[in-house]
């Protein structure tokens, strides 16, 4: 019983990961429109556009 728990707590890292990196996404992208080259400066938009896709791939096939 106890590996079924530890299964279902690395599936829940992996969902709570896609929906921050997607919360994260949204807000840099208004904040992007909003505010012109405010987020660029630090953190390239693309790079956390593609970890939300990987995310989010892994997470459809797992299912």
């Amino acid at each position: 019983m106890n590996f079924f728990s530890k299964r279902k707590e690395g599936g829940l890292f992996v969902n709570e990961l896609f929906y921050f990196l997607l919360s994260l996404t949204v807000v840099s992208i208004v904040l992007e429109i909003i505010f012109p080259r405010i987020i660029l400066a630090y953190l390239n938009i693309n790079y956390l556009i593609i970890a939300t896709t990987v995310t989010g791939l892994y997470l459809l096939i797992k299912e």
